[in-house]
């Protein structure tokens, strides 16, 4: 990844910072694996969009501790997506990764005085509090029926669907909506399996 306007081309950056850290496991329509967190361009951009990049400059990224928080993040998805809930257990160690102390504080803008959290040390402990609180707002009541997961095993990404009618399936329909819609046409055509997936080239691979 080139730049923050890639980081955005490729989906991320436009709902949540918990969102991006479970798809910095990119999954590509294909089942072909890329893990952004190696990545000092992706976690660049990430850093950037969401305001943290003064934050991070004095230590590394703690990849093991961001990738045990996306692993929960992708559990919390996963199970909400399909109608299960949040377990109990998920949710005292979601909460667990918001304990970075905070004091509030007033903060002047243009438009005057607003009231703000404010990290009492900076770093990657505060980063991913942030990041476990933007999940946590998302599972409100309401919310949270909006988190889902494109069905193309081949993918994986992780939305939140913005519709009125909150109909969304797919990451993109006109990537994997449309697959889906090739798999099921050549199914009725010559009998091959809907569950078969169609590649970039147009063959058809069993999933």
């Amino acid at each position: 990844m080139d730049d923050a306007g890639g980081f955005v081309d490729e989906g991320f950056g436009l709902r949540s910072a918990a969102l991006d850290v479970i798809n910095s496991e990119h999954w590509d329509g294909f089942g072909h694996r890329t893990d952004h967190l190696d990545d000092p361009a992706w976690c660049a951009a990430f850093l950037a969009r969401w305001g943290w990049a003064d934050m991070a400059v004095s230590e590394p990224l703690p990849r093991a501790d961001v990738a045990l928080l996306r692993a929960l993040l992708r559990r919390l998805v996963n199970a909400v997506a399909v109608g299960q809930g949040v377990g109990d257990d998920d949710a005292l160690a979601l909460d667990g990764w918001l304990a970075s102390p905070a004091r509030r504080h007033l903060a002047r803008d243009a438009q005057g005085y607003t009231l703000e959290w404010a990290p009492l040390e900076a770093g990657w402990s505060w980063i991913m509090a942030e990041i476990a609180a933007s999940m946590a707002g998302m599972l409100a009541p309401q919310r949270h029926r909006r988190l889902k997961v494109c069905p193309n095993p081949g993918c994986r990404w992780a939305f939140y669907d913005e519709t009125n009618g909150n109909t969304r399936r797919w990451c993109n329909d006109r990537a994997c909506g449309n697959r889906d819609k090739v798999r099921r046409f050549r199914a009725r055509r010559t009998g091959v399996p809907a569950s078969a997936d169609v590649d970039a080239a147009g063959s058809i691979t069993e999933l």
